[in-house]
């Protein structure tokens, strides 16, 4: 027969014969996770874009956690042109391409965008990583 503190989960008890009583700790419930934020590059893009889409194909562009170049998807599909290897196990040519047909239909709908200056920049970064330029 076993109880459990599970309120801290941090005590089990058991009785293994009949009118003994022992206890064993057991795992602590674990903390949370740090939260991973997105690289500056990309929280400095966020900072200056108005419109919601804009700072959503951001979030989408600049991951928490990333490590290559400037954080962003260009810098790993550059990274994985250059080495013929996936970065984080997954190609990222799918995604650029999809982001990148994103802010041209954006752009071709409203050539005055509020966020028109940030969302060519990542389009040229977008389409210089899909030809492989630098």
């Amino acid at each position: 027969m076993k109880g459990r503190n599970s309120l801290f989960n941090s005590v089990a008890y058991s009785m293994p014969e009949e009118g003994t009583l022992f206890y064993s700790k057991v795992k602590p419930l674990s903390k949370p996770k740090a939260k991973k934020e997105i690289s500056d590059a990309g929280k400095d893009l966020l900072s200056q874009a108005k419109e919601d889409v804009t700072k959503n194909i951001i979030k989408e562009l600049y991951r928490p956690g990333a490590k290559i170049g400037d954080g962003g998807t260009a810098d790993a599909l550059k990274r994985e042109k250059q080495t013929g290897k996936k970065v984080g196990d997954r190609s990222h040519e799918q995604k650029a391409k999809e982001r990148a047909s994103q802010i041209r239909k954006i752009l071709s709908k409203n050539p005055n965008h509020p966020d028109k200056t940030i969302l060519n920049k990542l389009l040229n970064d977008l389409e210089n990583a899909l030809k492989g330029d630098d």
